[in-house]
């Protein structure tokens, strides 16, 4: 628009807020000699729009900024609102360090805050509202490390920091980094943090980024890069430690917690780094991890068991790791469903070594089988998720844990035994199993053979004994049938690996002689 002196006045005067005024020139001047046409100006106001949906995030006295194509016409508008009704907590900060004048504050100064980012592009669509959880903070002299006090003394740097988080879920969200205003994104400006940093930084000359070490620097060290070094592990883990306890005390969902975490993996930048190990030493101490109790209890590190299996138990199959979650669900353990991302922090834990001495707990068959042994509600659960649970255990667990454990199923649906069993356990082929009532729960034969093979390698002192029916080409059942099950005696084996000899089954009672004879007719030989 094109602004006389009368129009220049009015605005001077009438306007409360900031005004930039860019000048279009179409010819070098004794000022400058660049020019400014109308193109480069819509350039550098299109660039500026790229940035001004989080421009205002760690400003104090900035809460609008509108471009304006001419008096009426917006092309874009940002503004920030604090959601809190009580308290101006954006300028608390600044109020009480103009209050101390030049005296650095004692204690450290916190402002945590949530607001709303209100953005308008211009065009008909309705503005787009971003949630956003801010906490800026100031480090007091009483907990500054001896380091950080010489710097802030010699150099009069203000350990001041914030971080800001955006509470929706936005899968093109880029964390930038701020020195009161954003830095141009580069390469060398990625934190891949799920948050917004905001410091009191020392950035190069052209204000592109944040100073750092470069690698294999040597000589010494360069206090402005130290400086920053320190902010990022002393006084930056203080305010994302305490955005993190305020969802909490929010009570926030889990997902807008566990999201609010860094992605140990992600942060490649030897840098920021240096940020993990300080932030989540403080956070996982605090009841931050969501249990799958009724209750929702909230539990720290060392108290939760993570839907995370041993290592040598990573590849079982989805429907046994379901299965056993869900068992221990219903323990009323202290277990805890974590994401992707925290999944691979706990699975790598040996490799970060966050909190020296302490370990998270991860499901394993030995700790499913404690549980079991401390309370017998797992014969309340179905026959399909015992049948599950018996070849989880045979798979991963020893047999010591888990032998008295009533899992293995018996043709009785309701009727369910453990290796410790004294009666004679009889497998045939599951087709052939009605041939034979009466001894219902004493056959097992709807199990795959793997566990038929399994079960029988461990039953041990007892009489388990896997035959098959005979499979006899054109035989009528009869008498003949018979005889050859007498001929088979002499191949019969007993669980003790000794040789049932056809004299010795002829002094039998007749009861047990009719066990025999039973078990023989389950024998399956192939003829022909």
């Amino acid at each position: 628009m094109v602004l006389n002196l009368t129009t220049f006045e009015v605005l001077f005067y009438l306007l409360t807020g900031t005004l930039f005024w860019f000048p279009l020139r179409r010819a070098p001047s004794v000022l400058l000699k660049k020019v400014y046409s109308p193109q480069k100006m819509e350039e550098l106001v299109n660039s500026f729009q790229i940035e001004m949906d989080t421009i205002l995030l760690f400003l104090q006295n900035v809460n609008n900024v509108t471009i304006l194509k001419n008096e009426k016409d917006i092309s874009y508008e940002v503004t920030i609102k604090q959601t809190e009704t009580t308290g101006d907590h954006r300028q608390y900060i600044k109020k009480k360090l103009r209050e101390l004048g030049p005296i650095k504050p004692e204690n450290s100064l916190i402002s945590s805050y949530n607001a709303d980012l209100t953005i308008y592009n211009g065009k008909k669509e309705e503005p787009k509202i971003v949630s956003y959880k801010i906490v800026n903070f100031y480090q007091g002299k009483s907990t500054m490390s001896p380091s950080l006090m010489k710097l802030v003394d010699k150099h009069d740097n203000n350990p001041y920091v914030g971080v800001a988080y955006p509470l929706q879920v936005d899968k093109a969200f880029i964390a930038h980094i701020f020195c009161f205003l954003p830095l141009p994104f580069t390469s060398s400006s990625h934190t891949n943090l799920p948050v917004h940093v905001n410091g009191f930084f020392n950035l190069d000359p052209a204000r592109d980024h944040v100073l750092q070490a470069t690698t294999g620097q040597v000589g010494e060290r360069d206090t402005n890069i130290e400086w920053n070094e320190l902010l990022i592990k002393e006084v930056l883990p203080e305010a994302y430690s305490k955005l993190v306890k305020d969802l909490i005390d929010e009570k926030r969902t889990p997902s807008e917690v566990y999201r609010s975490l860094p992605y140990v993996s992600e942060v490649t930048s030897d840098l920021w780094k240096q940020l993990l190990p300080p932030v989540f030493q403080r956070v996982l101490k605090m009841n931050v991890f969501h249990t799958e109790r009724p209750e929702r209890t909230l539990v720290n590190l060392e108290s939760a068991v993570f839907n995370v299996f041993d290592e040598k138990e990573r590849e079982a199959e989805q429907e046994m790791k379901n299965a056993v979650i869900d068992l221990i669900k219903r323990y009323d353990e202290n277990l805890v469903l974590l994401p992707e991302h925290l999944k691979t922090l706990v699975i790598s834990w040996n490799e970060y070594n966050f909190i020296p001495g302490v370990y998270p707990k991860f499901i394993s068959a030995e700790y499913v089988a404690n549980l079991l042994h401390r309370d017998s509600g797992y014969k309340k659960l179905s026959r399909g998720t015992k049948i599950i649970l018996l070849n989880y255990f045979l798979q991963y667990a020893s047999p010591e844990n888990y032998k008295r454990f009533e899992l293995i199923p018996t043709n009785d649906e309701d009727y369910f035994v453990s290796l410790t069993t004294k009666d004679p356990l009889y497998v045939c082929s599951d087709e052939k199993a009605d041939l034979f009532p009466m001894v219902e729960k004493q056959l097992l034969s709807k199990l795959s053979d793997e566990i038929k093979k399994k079960v029988l390698t461990l039953k041990t002192g007892k009489k388990l004994l896997v035959l098959y029916l005979f499979k006899i080409a054109q035989a009528q059942v009869g008498i003949s049938i018979y005889l050859l099950f007498v001929i088979c005696l002499g191949f019969f084996i007993q669980s003790h690996h000794k040789i049932f000899k056809l004299s010795k089954f002829l002094n039998f009672p007749f009861e047990k002689r009719g066990h025999i004879v039973f078990i023989l007719f389950c024998t399956s030989l192939s003829v022909g």
